[in-house]
């Protein structure tokens, strides 16, 4: 708890300090500066963050198409309600 309320309270104070200094380069520099902060963290998550959902297994064709071992006929058809 406290440790990650320390490290949050460190970014409430050094995000204004780079804003300002970001916005002596110009009006749009604090949201560019922003923005690239956000690729910088979509770019850690995408390489460093596992995947969480767990593919199945499939069978794939040559053309690497998966392939669930019904005709495509099957697959298509519209499940009826049963009376």
């Amino acid at each position: 708890g406290y440790a990650c309320a320390r490290r949050w309270g460190r970014g409430v104070v050094i995000g204004p300090v780079v804003g300002s200094f970001a916005a002596r380069a110009g009006q749009s520099a604090p949201g560019l500066v922003a923005a690239a902060l956000c690729l910088c963290n979509v770019a850690f998550a995408w390489k460093w963050l596992p995947e969480s959902r767990v593919l199945p297994k499939h069978a794939t064709t040559a053309s690497g198409r998966c392939s669930s071992g019904r005709s495509s006929a099957e697959r298509s058809r519209v499940p009826t309600r049963s009376r």
